[in-house]
């Protein structure tokens, strides 16, 4: 019977995670944590540069809805109600598209912020962590935790666009109507 017991107290033991095992020992200092580093600083130009493209993409549409909107009033004034109601739906489209990509805008700047923060965390242990050298590891930032700008772009693309109210369109049409027969 003590043979099984302490069998049982070897397998309990080796299932306990130790404070000195390998998975619990912080990077040390050095090369490795440097390119830890430089990892996550590239990770943070590159979120920089995708809110840089979503900027541009917003700005775009913004100019899409303005040439729409110049068509609608332009084919009203000319007589060709067909033709601005199709300006007028392509319009109502693009202020929708806007309106999402201005949500992803919204949450990208969000994500890249809160990898900045992850960043200058870990940046600040990295230099508390060389200065105290007695220690030779870095304190647990967690690094590889960072954020996705693009995680949360998945949802955001993933709800499609409502369905265009033709009322909507015909309200436009008769406001454009009469601020045109004025």
């Amino acid at each position: 019977m003590p043979n099984l017991i302490d069998k049982l107290n070897v397998l309990v033991q080796s299932r306990l995670p130790r404070r000195t095992s390998r998975r619990d020992r912080r990077p040390p200092l050095g090369r490795k944590a440097d390119r830890e580093l430089a990892r996550l600083r590239k990770q943070v130009e590159e979120a920089l540069a995708d809110d840089d493209r979503a900027e541009a993409e917003l700005a775009a549409l913004d100019r899409e809805i303005r040439d729409w909107d110049a068509q609608a009033d332009a084919a009203l004034a000319a007589g060709q109600e067909a033709a601005a109601r199709h300006a007028i739906r392509q319009m109502k489209l693009a202020e929708q598209r806007r309106t999402i990509a201005a949500a992803e805008l919204d949450a990208r700047r969000r994500a890249t912020a809160e990898l900045i923060r992850h960043v200058n965390v870990y940046e600040a242990a990295l230099a508390q962590a060389r200065r105290q050298p007695g220690e030779g590891s870095i304190p647990s930032a967690e690094p590889e935790q960072s954020i996705s700008p693009s995680s949360n772009r998945v949802a955001l693309e993933a709800t499609p666009p409502a369905p265009l109210d033709e009322r909507a369109v015909d309200d436009d049409l008769a406001r454009r109507r009469a601020r045109l027969s004025q």
